[in-house]
C-alpha cells in the first residue's frame, strides 16, 4: 500500500482537470467574462509568455470591472482601490503564493494546503510552467 509521503502529485494530476489559466497580458475585462462562463473559480492562475506561473488572481480582484458608475462603498473592504485603474492580469497578479511541484509528496501538498486553508494550489513542473 502506497504511503501519501511516497505518492507525488505528477502521479495524481494525470487525472485532474485544469484550472483556469490566463496570460500576464491578458485583459481584465475578458478574465472576467471567461470567470463567469467557468461558475466564477477559486483562483486565476497567471503565467508569462513562456507558460511559466507567475501567480494568482482571486476572482473579488475582477469586481471593479462590475462596476462601471464606481464600486459601492459596501465593498470597499475589500481593499479594491488598489486595483482601480487595472487593465491586465499582470497589474493584479499576486506572485506570493508559491507553487507546489510536480515532485512534491501528496503529504507535502496536504500540510501546504491545510496551512493556508485554502482547498487549490498551482503546480509546477521542472521549468516552472503550471501542469
Amino acid at each position: 500500500m502506497l504511503k501519501l509521503e511516497e505518492v507525488t502529485l505528477k502521479d495524481v494530476l494525470k487525472n485532474l482537470s485544469f484550472p483556469m489559466v490566463v496570460r500576464v497580458d491578458a485583459p481584465l475585462s475578458s478574465i472576467l467574462e471567461v470567470a463567469l462562463k467557468k461558475k466564477y473559480p477559486r483562483f486565476i492562475y497567471v503565467v508569462d509568455l513562456m507558460g511559466r506561473y507567475r501567480g494568482l488572481i482571486q476572482p473579488y480582484q475582477l469586481l471593479w470591472h462590475t462596476f462601471p458608475q464606481g464600486i459601492p462603498s459596501t465593498l470597499l473592504g475589500y481593499e479594491l482601490l488598489k486595483y482601480m485603474g487595472s487593465e491586465v492580469a499582470e497589474e493584479v497578479v499576486e506572485p506570493s503564493v508559491k507553487p507546489l511541484s510536480v515532485a512534491d509528496t501528496v503529504a507535502t501538498a496536504t500540510k501546504r494546503l491545510m496551512k493556508l486553508m485554502w482547498n487549490e494550489l498551482p503546480v509546477v513542473d521542472e521549468e516552472g510552467k503550471l501542469v
